[in-house]
């Protein structure tokens, strides 16, 4: 399970590292381990995020076999697949940092006010104990080295999450509405399987031509300009079907994928508290559209939230009048 959320989350952009995947990892007590520290080399992250064989697919450029279908369960689509490689080509590694850790789950998230960047955060050394703070460190900021207590800084973050929560009655309309789009999810799928494969039969036919080509073809640069040719619209191939294997609309209980979600958009923060710190990063990245400022005289700022929180919040408060909008501060949300 932990091999088949890790890629997805590294794929979306939810793990914005292949340190975030690695720490996901290590948080899981199924997955291998090197030691009894519980510690996963990056390398083998990178090594997993790289295989086809979890999309379904096998490859070996060693003995000329090119991408290609495989006849196992993948435990990711394509689709993810192809994103993954795409954010592996995009982004340099980053190694761990040491002070990174769950004594400061907001570090990275929470930025300056005056300068816009992510606050960092440490332990000072008091008379008789050690206390924690959260600090911005960037060169000719105003508030450079000026310590925040971590208690104001995780507080003010729990009101802004528990601002969040909506009523209850905006839950059930909300329930309603995903019933709605649960239904035409399914008959838009029907639509798609069979555009779909119209478009897998074209690249099919168009296979068949080039392989006809090559037999008749005298010149090796030609025939090698066809087996490439061929290799192409083999991908594509796996692709549309990926997408056709992927289009069968929603699998399972229909609850099994509205609860969840309705269990977070009710309340993010109960989520947050109970949660690891890669959920409670998670939390805020689906719950904000940025991260959120911090100014350390005022405190924080209007936080801009994410979408789904932006819809309800729009959408029942300018037709549903009944609904009164129960923890909900103007001080802290803004579009």
């Amino acid at each position: 399970m932990s091999r088949k959320l890790g890629a997805p989350h590294y794929a979306s952009g939810r793990f914005r590292s292949q340190v975030e995947v690695k720490r996901f990892f290590e948080a899981q007590p199924s997955f291998p381990k090197s030691g009894a520290s519980g510690y996963v080399h990056p390398s083998k992250v990178k090594e997993m995020l790289q295989k086809p064989v979890y999309a379904g697919c096998v490859e070996a450029q060693c003995w000329g076999v090119s991408l290609r279908k495989g006849h196992h369960a993948p435990l990711i689509d394509f689709a993810t697949y192809e994103r993954i490689q795409a954010n592996l080509r995009g982004n340099i590694y980053a190694p761990a940092r040491k002070d990174i850790n769950e004594d400061f789950p907001l570090r990275g998230f929470v930025a300056c006010d005056d300068c816009g960047e992510p606050m960092t955060s440490c332990w000072s050394k008091g008379r008789n104990k050690h206390y924690p703070y959260y600090l911005c460190d960037t060169p000719g900021c105003a508030s450079k080295r000026k310590s925040i207590s971590r208690a104001k800084i995780e507080d003010g973050a729990e009101a802004l999450l528990r601002a969040l929560e909506p009523a209850g009655q905006v839950i059930e309309m909300a329930k309603a509405m995903f019933n709605d789009i649960w239904a035409m999810r399914l008959r838009e799928a029907q639509s798609a399987q069979k555009e779909l494969a119209d478009q897998i039969r074209a690249v099919e036919t168009k296979i068949e031509n080039m392989l006809d080509r090559i037999v008749d073809a005298q010149s090796e640069t030609v025939i090698a300009a066809y087996e490439s040719r061929i290799e192409k619209l083999e991908r594509e191939k796996l692709r549309l079907q990926d997408k056709a294997d992927n289009s069968m609309g929603p699998k399972g209980h229909q609850s099994e994928f509205i609860e969840p979600a309705l269990e977070f958009l009710s309340s993010p923060w109960n989520i947050y508290q109970k949660g690891s710190f890669a959920l409670r990063q998670t939390v805020l990245r689906l719950a904000f559209a940025e991260p959120i400022r911090y100014h350390r005289k005022t405190g924080y700022r209007t936080a801009k939230i994410s979408f789904p929180f932006k819809v309800l919040d729009e959408y029942f408060s300018e037709n549903c009048e009944m609904v009164e909008p129960r923890g909900r501060s103007t001080t802290f949300l803004t579009y």
